[in-house]
């Protein structure tokens, strides 16, 4: 995903990365602590699963824990 008007947004960013995935059809999200408050209000209007706890290690380390089944489904609020 190219972020790079998103991240020139400064305020906001956080929402508006959520909708560009649900716009995307994402199906899960892997994240390290999960969505902020206001991305996460964006996501509860979507299908997506989120999960956290791949803060530490590589990309590759955060899939193959994904697909172990040791990432935490993050809870949306």
């Amino acid at each position: 995903i190219n972020t790079s008007t998103i991240s020139e947004a400064g305020h906001g960013a956080g929402p508006k990365m959520a909708q560009k995935v649900m716009e995307l059809g994402v199906d899960v999200i892997v994240t390290g602590n999960g969505p902020g408050g206001k991305a996460s209000q964006v996501l509860q209007r979507s299908t997506i699963k989120i999960f956290a706890g791949a803060a530490d290690g590589s990309v590759q380390d955060a899939i193959n824990n994904y697909l172990a089944g040791t990432l935490k489904e993050f809870t949306l609020r």
